[in-house]
């Protein structure tokens, strides 16, 4: 009879007790592993939109200046004063864009400030 009693206790209080926490333990490993699989995919989803951003700048960056540079040669036929202002101009947008080449994000009042100089 002790025997029956004893073998139901151990029963009763592995299937009470240490089951549950097994499979309380188990469900928040579970959850763990998959927020940080969702946190590694944001991650890589972000580091992929950044290097299409940075490759479509590199593409327009050597665009722009080209034109630019055409459109400046082309005005020193006609106005040397206004194609000088022009290189002025361009050298200081270069000199912005080579101060904020890793920043994404910049201010209003620095886009104000750099508009000014273009009446």
């Amino acid at each position: 009879m002790f025997k029956n009693l004893i073998l139901l206790n151990i029963v009763d209080d592995t299937t009470g007790a240490y089951v549950p926490i097994v499979l309380v333990a188990h469900a928040l490993s579970y959850y763990q592993s998959f927020r940080d699989r969702e946190v590694h995919s944001a991650k890589l989803e972000m580091q992929l939109a950044k290097s299409h951003l940075e490759s479509l700048k590199s593409h327009l960056r050597p665009h722009f200046l080209f034109n630019t540079m055409h459109s400046i040669s082309a005005l020193m036929l006609t106005d040397v004063q206004a194609a000088d202002r022009m290189m002025a101009r361009l050298s200081d947008l270069l000199r912005m864009s080579l101060e904020n080449s890793g920043i994404q994000m910049t201010c209003l009042s620095r886009e104000l400030e750099f508009l000014a100089g273009y009446p």
